[in-house]
């Protein structure tokens, strides 16, 4: 399969129609149901672009792809984690490997879930209000920035191996947002369809 969807590329453009959509509609509704990220999101987008609020207007692309915006990454990770959009990250052993009481052979092909306990559910009951945005934040000469690999979450995997489409997915899901939340106000979902 690896050799067709390289050669052909067709399963790469199924998928990448599935995670968007998976994405997109999560964003959505997660940000329609949690009201104050929604607000506090806008209101970040707002101190980011001063001048396109002041002359009543949207951030250009040039604004959006040159702005860091700490709270705006970490919305989209945490659409990406509850999308699921990534089920698993497969690695190959490139020597032996011992786990807890288990030795993985070397060049064995290791399947780790990307979803279940402790990452898209809590693995223990921790209350939300000790649950923490700075998760997402580590400090870098003095200076706060955003951490996307600090939690357990590898939608696109990292290093030489990692998803070489990631650069313009980020792109494309910030630029996205900036655009959905400075323009609308997303409603409340039904108490029958709140998560």
């Amino acid at each position: 399969m690896p050799y067709i969807r390289r050669v052909y590329g067709v399963k790469d453009k199924f998928l990448k129609r599935k995670w968007k959509s998976r994405w997109k509609s999560w964003t959505l509704k997660l940000l329609a149901d949690y009201q104050d990220v929604q607000n506090k999101l806008r209101s970040s987008l707002h101190a980011a672009f001063s001048t396109a609020k002041d002359e009543a207007r949207s951030p250009t692309h040039r604004e959006i792809v040159k702005t860091a915006i700490l709270y705006l990454d970490a919305v989209i990770e945490e659409a990406l984690r509850y999308a699921r959009t990534a089920t698993t990250t497969i690695r190959t052993t490139t020597q032996d490997v011992g786990v807890l009481d288990h030795v993985i052979p070397k060049d064995i092909e290791d399947y780790l879930p990307s979803q279940g306990p402790s990452i898209f559910s809590p693995a223990f009951s921790i209350p939300d209000s000790l649950r923490s945005e700075s998760r997402w934040r580590r400090e870098e000469n003095g200076k706060e920035v955003f951490d996307a690999v600090s939690g357990l979450l590898l939608t696109f995997g990292l290093g030489p191996r990692g998803c070489y489409g990631r650069r313009p997915a980020y792109l494309e899901m910030k630029l996205m947002l900036v655009l959905l939340v400075w323009g609308f106000e997303l409603q409340r979902c039904p108490e029958g369809l709140i998560i």
